[in-house]
């Protein structure tokens, strides 16, 4: 399982704490990310 770093910069700090609550509240279901490439290239 990977930990997913934010480097601050405009609104990402909000947007993940939002996403956190709606989350936490159950208005969301939590996604999960893989390290796995869906891109295959041209």
């Amino acid at each position: 399982m990977k930990i997913l770093t934010v480097n601050p910069g405009e609104f990402e700090m909000e947007a993940m704490a939002a996403g956190a609550i709606r989350v936490l509240t159950g208005e969301e279901e939590p996604k999960v990310y893989t390290d796995v490439k869906v891109f295959r290239g041209f």
